[in-house]
This record gives structure tokens, C-alpha cells and sequence, in this order.
């Protein structure tokens, strides 16, 4: 398997179950106020090509977490994204794990106005 493969399948394989842990851990935070909205870019490649990815995460007083499209809260990330108002608050549904190491979020599967 030629190297290109490999790393598409490996990429595959990693959202897959990164997106499998949305349906894991499902917790309701309640009167969450919205104290930042951040859009974060990260670049990798090399001689053969680049990849950009975004990540949108949403910082409350509840905890930060991440906004985007998963198997358990569905492909509304966008919808999710506008709806929240730094200031405002809601009810926030979030899926998945905390993982330091991993620098992973919580990933929000429903928000709820309050």
C-alpha cells in the first residue's frame, strides 16, 4: 500500500472514531453563558501538498467545547455554530470525552436558547 493510502485510510480510521465518541458520555449543561466563540486553523503537509482544518469551539462558563458535525448529534454543526451568541445563554447537550493529550473537546450535539 503506497504511502498516500496508508495515510488517507489512517485519516478515515481516526474520524471515524472520533466521531463514534459523540454518541459516548452525554451530558446536559444547564444556563451555560457563551463567553467566547473561536475559529482554529491548523496547517500540515509537506513537499506533496498541505491540509487545512478548522475546528469551531465555543468557550462557556460551563466548560469549552467543540462544534461540529458528529454521528450522535448529526450534521447541523453550522445551525449549532450560529445560533450561539457570546453573552447569551443556553442549555448545551454536549457528546465525548475531554482528552487533554489529544487536545480534545466534548463536541455539542444540541443547544437549546434559554
Amino acid at each position: 500500500m503506497s504511502a498516500p493510502i496508508k495515510a488517507v485510510a489512517a485519516a478515515a480510521l481516526s474520524a471515524i472514531a472520533v466521531a463514534g465518541c459523540s454518541t459516548m458520555n452525554h451530558q446536559m449543561h444547564t444556563g451555560c453563558r457563551v463567553t467566547g466563540k473561536d475559529q482554529l486553523y491548523s496547517a500540515s503537509g509537506d513537499k506533496n501538498g498541505t491540509r487545512t482544518t478548522r475546528t469551531k469551539r465555543v468557550s462557556t462558563t460551563c466548560g469549552a467545547f467543540d462544534v461540529e458535525d458528529s454521528i450522535g448529534g448529526g450534521f447541523n454543526s453550522y445551525d449549532n455554530w450560529s445560533l450561539l451568541e457570546v453573552g447569551k445563554t443556553y442549555d448545551i447537550e454536549t457528546g465525548g470525552y475531554r482528552v487533554g493529550i489529544f487536545g480534545s473537546f466534548p463536541v455539542v450535539t444540541k443547544v437549546l436558547p434559554k
